[in-house]
């Protein structure tokens, strides 16, 4: 699904390397929000679900933003407004459940496969 950003970032990038990729005006976190789905965990690796985890960074980016900032809270808004809070919560727990469950067993086929180590970022 190509949305259109109208600033002409990729919403998969990572925004550690580019601050500004987070910047969003309210009618494109509006956007954003209402284009957000449920994915079925199986969906986790997909290239559907990286640009959805990419918005949801973005806008918990522009959340951050406004929040310190004390201005509009435009993304929070949207999420209300659109009834998108519980999609969120569906995704935290479908990517909790494909680390705790699947990731474990790539690694372990992986690894019995062809002696390739998968690497698991740290846990905090």
């Amino acid at each position: 699904m190509n949305i259109g950003l109208t600033d002409g970032a990729d919403p998969t990038a990572s925004l550690y390397d580019d601050p500004s990729a987070a910047m969003l005006v309210a009618p494109e976190a509006e956007h954003l929000v209402q284009a957000l789905a449920p994915l079925p965990v199986g969906e986790i690796p997909s290239d559907k679900w990286l640009t959805q985890h990419g918005w949801i960074e973005r806008l918990n980016m522009q959340a951050h933003v406004n929040a310190s900032q004390m201005c509009d809270e435009f993304v929070m808004e949207a999420l209300v407004l659109h009834e998108k809070m519980p999609t969120l919560v569906h995704s935290l727990l479908a990517s909790e459940l494909w680390r705790t469950n699947v990731f474990p067993k790539l690694r372990e086929r992986a690894a019995e496969l062809d002696g390739v180590r998968l690497y698991q970022g740290k846990d905090y």
